[in-house]
């Protein structure tokens, strides 16, 4: 067992500056606010299976599997993303947030390749997701 110290960075842990930072995000979370996170969570997923289930138009979803081409692997993290304007990434999980959605409501996904970019070197995939217990369906 690892006590608060062993996370501390004049400790020198053994990973990325980034796990760290979810650590001490993770160890500042109440129990209230736990609850709270999975209520919201709780409400999406039936947000979701209400498209997916009751409405029965639908035997899967997609969304991109990421907001930006790939990146050199020297780089942490992307800084900013460039579209039609530069944004932000104020944390590193901003450049793939886009996988959240499906996620947190614990649905099955796939993600598969769906093409390259312009140049034809970067690849790029789409997710495909589903309702809960159609993991075999999706595949």
């Amino acid at each position: 067992e690892f006590g608060q110290d062993f996370f501390l960075e004049e400790n020198n842990p053994p990973f990325k500056k980034e796990v760290l930072w979810e650590v001490r995000r993770g160890l500042d979370i109440h129990d209230n606010q736990l609850y709270e996170a999975i209520n919201i969570a709780a409400e999406w997923s039936s947000c979701c299976s209400t498209l997916l289930i009751d409405n029965n138009k639908y035997d899967a979803l997609a969304l991109p599997s990421a907001q930006m081409w790939p990146f050199p692997a020297h780089i942490d993290w992307p800084k900013t993303i460039l579209g039609d304007e530069e944004v932000l990434m104020d944390t590193y999980h901003r450049w793939m947030e886009v996988v959240i959605p499906v996620t947190l409501a614990g649905l099955p996904c796939v993600t598969i390749p769906a093409g390259f970019s312009d140049n034809g070197l970067l690849p790029i995939g789409i997710q495909l997701f589903s309702s809960r217990g159609k993991d075999l369906d999706i595949l």
